[in-house]
C-alpha cells in the first residue's frame, strides 16, 4: 500500500486458484482522478480453468470491476464517501 496512489488486493482463500488486484490512482491535469486497475486471476481447475477463463471468467470479472467502479465513483463525487471513512471526513472536513 502507498497511500493515497496504490494498494493490492490479494486473496488468501477464495475459489479461485488465485488472484489479486493492483489499483493505482492517479490526477490528471482536469482535476480528474484516474483508478486503473490491474487484475491476475486462475480458475480453480488445472485443466478447465483456463478454459473457463476464456469462456466467462473474464467477461465476469471486466463486468464485475465495471459495477465495482460505478459505485467507487458515486460515493467519490457525493458525500456518502464519509460513511466509510468517518475519521478521515472529519479531519479533512474545511
Amino acid at each position: 500500500m502507498e497511500p493515497p496512489t496504490y494498494f493490492q488486493v490479494t486473496m488468501v482463500k477464495g475459489i479461485f486458484r488465485s488472484m489479486h488486484a493492483d489499483h493505482r490512482l492517479r490526477s490528471l491535469p482536469s482535476g480528474v482522478t484516474e483508478l486503473k486497475d490491474i487484475f491476475a486471476i486462475a480458475a480453480p481447475l488445472p485443466i478447465l480453468g483456463p478454459v473457463a477463463e476464456a469462456l466467462f471468467l473474464r467477461r465476469y470479472m471486466m463486468a464485475l470491476n465495471r459495477e465495482r467502479n460505478a459505485v467507487i465513483k458515486q460515493l467519490a463525487e457525493s458525500n456518502d464517501w464519509q460513511r466509510y471513512l468517518p475519521a478521515y471526513g472529519k479531519e479533512r472536513a474545511p
